[in-house]
């Protein structure tokens, strides 16, 4: 994600009980640009875990290399690699290299995309890699984008507006109630859709295009406790095959938020696109037709009314909610459930305005359009 036109300093933190250790990291990620970004790297030395811990609470550091935890005596815990990557992670999310000779301790880690494994006494340049490959993922550089927004509206929003008031509006335990309410609803609104353009329009952000990522439609695991329209459940079907369904809130959230409101909440069940022919058609052809693939964009496109059409993203599947499939139950058994995922701003409004206007259509009667346009044709 770097662009090598703009190179940057990244703050890695270096832990290790031997200060020949820590002074040859220093010597090698300080020595020369990385390979795949040109970006330049800083690197702080601690001889002591818990100080580490502590340098990660006090400073930004993006990346941590370090040993593999010892005990006192020097025996190495089994679970070693994963306790010390727990450890870091109840501090602040970071990428770690272990640069290590316990490597055997540290299988548990297999399966974290941000952590590596560099074997001590082998070839330097593993570690150069592991650390360039690490921070050129973009993890730590959409990490830092967003924090530098945040603090950006923090700064602003305290400096602009709630300084000039700040007497008449935030003194007291009320007016601290009060502040952190207003600032976090500022910052929830400030980082919503509609403003994520211009935090990726920072250096370094791939270019933006008009279409948008299928995860952009979707928050998971979803934010609160209470339901609103959007939540995807996965329900057991209630036949005989006991097989799983999907099932979409299209009730108000304004009515599900207040207790009595709503006496019953509404869901739609939400149908496997690849059920459907047009999907089937298409589905592993790549010489499929333009026809085929055109009516499959029909479907994804929601030309008709009754469907609406969900992508897959996660582990959701491609789905068509079906607007006229509906089931209701108690709001108290909804609260029982926990959502797969929620519909964000503004896909969960779209699906809540195109079910609307599907229950609120009003049918009428076709028009003979061709003996139509033959009388215009017959005009002077």
């Amino acid at each position: 994600m770097s662009d090598p036109g703009t190179p940057r300093t990244w703050r890695v933190l270096a832990v290790d009980d031997e200060p020949d250790v820590l002074d040859g990291v220093k010597a090698l990620l300080e020595g020369a640009p990385l390979p795949l970004s040109g970006d330049h790297v800083e690197v702080l030395q601690e001889s002591s875990f818990e100080q580490a811990l502590a340098q990660l609470d006090r400073y930004r550091i993006d990346l941590v290399i370090l040993d593999i935890r010892l005990q006192d005596g020097g025996q190495v815990e089994p679970e070693a690699g994963l306790r010390t990557s727990e450890s870091i992670r109840e501090v602040r999310f970071v990428p770690i290299v272990f640069y290590t000779a316990h490597g055997q301790y540290a299988g548990a880690l297999e399966a974290d995309p941000f952590a590596e494994l560099v074997t001590k006494g082998d070839d330097t340049d593993l570690l150069l890699d592991s650390v360039d490959r690490l921070l050129n993922s973009g993890a730590p550089f959409v990490q830092r984008a967003l924090v530098r927004e945040v603090e950006e509206a923090i700064r602003s929003y305290m400096v602009d507006y709630v300084a000039p008031r700040w007497a008449g509006e935030f003194i007291g335990d009320a007016g601290k109630r009060a502040l952190a309410h207003i600032l976090a609803r500022r910052l929830s609104a400030g980082l919503t859709f509609s403003e994520l353009p211009r935090v990726m329009s920072a250096p370094g952000f791939p270019e933006l295009t008009d279409a948008v990522s299928p995860v952009w439609f979707y928050l998971t695991p979803p934010v609160g406790d209470t339901p609103k329209v959007g939540d995807l459940h996965v329900c057991l079907d209630s036949d005989a095959s006991s097989s799983e369904s999907w099932w979409i809130v299209v009730t108000p959230s304004c009515d599900l938020a207040w207790s009595g409101k709503a006496d019953f909440a509404l869901l739609a069940k939400c149908m496997l696109l690849e059920d459907s022919k047009e999907f089937q058609e298409v589905k592993g052809d790549p010489e499929a037709s333009t026809r085929k693939k055109n009516d499959l964009k029909e479907l994804m496109k929601n030309k008709g009314l009754r469907w609406h059409y969900l992508p897959a993203a996660f582990d959701i599947p491609h789905l068509r909610v079906d607007f006229q499939n509906l089931q209701t139950i108690a709001p108290e058994e909804l609260r029982k459930r926990e959502p797969r995922a929620s519909l964000d701003s503004p896909f969960a409004e779209e699906l809540q305005s195109r079910f609307s206007s599907y229950l609120g259509r009003i049918g009428t009667e076709d028009l003979d359009l061709d003996a139509l346009i033959e009388e215009i044709q017959e005009r002077d």
